[in-house]
């Protein structure tokens, strides 16, 4: 081989061997990169972790301030329904207590009306009795 190709082949060689070398740093940053991106990722993943945690026990405490609620509206809507029975069941004692009473006046009523019905009846056979005699 002459001389000329023999030190253009060296200078293709120390390029590629620089170029390797290129490639070889860029590829040491490339991993040093990926291990900053684990870690941010770790750091991620743990604030994602605090975050459930505290999601949970919020939850978790809604769940039981809304039940609690529920069981409050529950006892009170009870409380009223039983009052609500109450008023009604003394309502309706009354109404039938009324009833009784008008009823009892209308059978009074009906016996009066039928004794006045009766003494008429007999009173004017007594006074044509007495004019016939």
């Amino acid at each position: 081989m002459d001389e000329e190709l023999k030190t253009y082949l060296r200078q293709m060689e120390e390029r590629n061997v620089a170029l390797i070398a290129g490639v070889g740093e860029r590829i040491a940053g490339v991993g040093e990169r990926i291990a900053g991106v684990e870690e941010r990722i770790a750091g991620v993943e743990e604030r994602i972790a605090s975050v459930e945690k505290r999601n949970t026990a919020l939850i978790a405490g809604v769940e039981e301030r809304t039940a609690a609620l529920i069981a409050a509206e529950v006892g009170s809507l009870h409380t009223d329904i039983q009052n609500v029975e109450k008023r009604l069941s003394t309502r309706f004692d009354s109404i039938d207590s009324r009833m009784k009473l008008q009823a009892g006046l209308i059978q009074a009523g009906a016996r009066a009306m039928a004794r006045f019905s009766e003494f008429a009846e007999n009173s004017e056979e007594r006074g044509s009795s007495s004019r016939r005699g």
